[in-house]
């Protein structure tokens, strides 16, 4: 089955960071299909004035955020076609400021199922910068379609992905999804972390934990010859996780997060765990599951 991706686009050429990912992570590029996806500023659509100076001022503005958004998604996808994916697979979207850049992009997200939006440089700045809260009540109330891969950094040599796993509902829906994208990519395996041996808050014991998330991969396609179990019994889970993050030079980990409170700094990052992981984790790509 085919993988799509909403790959978020800046207009700062030196910050393809998710176009970087996406290519260097994946092999089966003939398994995958990309939107390189741009919101305009809301400058394109500014009051024009009442004046034939300022009208003028607004369409001499309107086209350059034109022009750069265009140049934009022309060099990303000649980087893309560059490194072997076909122009068949890949579509471009340009839209107008709706709401805030964060807005626009989760707004995307609910409408064109997605597997995952990756998320560059400059898409994490808007992130950290959402976290303050000038996102619309009606979409921070709303459920995220699709998880997120947020990437600061784009290293090919890097490889394989770790799974936090604990048993709750949102850490078996990461496990699904990474196995879902990680099925046709052999070079990958996989590392189910769990950090402390005793029961989960649902009454899983650590083996139990682990079987289940082996079996969600297998049925997704993953060979159990690619999955290994970790066990850290580190207090401090964020410490256990960024430490064997760096010591695994893994291309991306991955956690669950849970939905259920409002306000999108509640609905992306629930506990202390997730929240360090987003300020600390600095060379994989970080995957967050509601």
């Amino acid at each position: 089955m085919q993988r799509h991706l909403l790959v978020t686009v800046s207009c700062d050429s030196s910050a393809l960071n998710a176009v970087r990912f996406v290519a260097g992570f994946f092999q089966d590029k003939a398994g995958l299909k990309l939107t390189l996806f741009h919101t305009r500023s809301k400058a394109f659509d500014a009051d024009m004035g009442d004046s034939h100076e300022k009208r003028q001022d607004a369409m001499r503005m309107a086209d350059k955020l034109k022009c750069d958004a265009e140049n934009a998604l022309n060099q990303a996808e000649a980087q893309l076609l560059e490194l072997g994916f076909s122009p068949e697979n890949m579509e471009r979207k340009i839209v107008p400021r709706q709401y805030t850049l964060a807005g626009d992009i989760i707004r995307e997200s609910d409408s064109g199922l997605y597997d995952a939006i990756i998320l560059g440089r400059r898409g994490v700045g808007w992130l950290e910068e959402a976290l303050g809260g000038s996102v619309s009540r009606e979409l921070l109330d709303k459920r995220f379609s699709c998880p997120f891969w947020l990437c600061r950094r784009a290293d090919p040599e890097r490889q394989d992905v770790l799974l936090c796993v604990d048993g709750s509902p949102a850490s078996m829906r990461m496990v699904d999804h990474a196995g879902f994208m990680l099925s046709q990519e052999p070079r990958h395996d996989v590392v189910l972390l769990k950090v402390g041996d005793e029961e989960t808050p649902g009454g899983l014991g650590t083996d139990q934990v682990m079987a289940e998330s082996r079996e969600a991969l297998v049925q997704n396609g993953v060979d159990q010859e690619r999955i290994t179990f970790l066990v850290k019994d580190q207090g401090d889970v964020a410490k256990a996780v960024l430490k064997e993050a760096d010591l695994g030079d893994y291309a991306a980990v991955g956690v669950g997060r849970s939905s259920v409170e409002r306000g999108l700094l509640a609905r992306l990052f629930t506990d202390s765990v997730s929240m360090d992981l987003f300020r600390d984790l600095s060379g994989p790509c970080l995957w967050i599951s509601h």
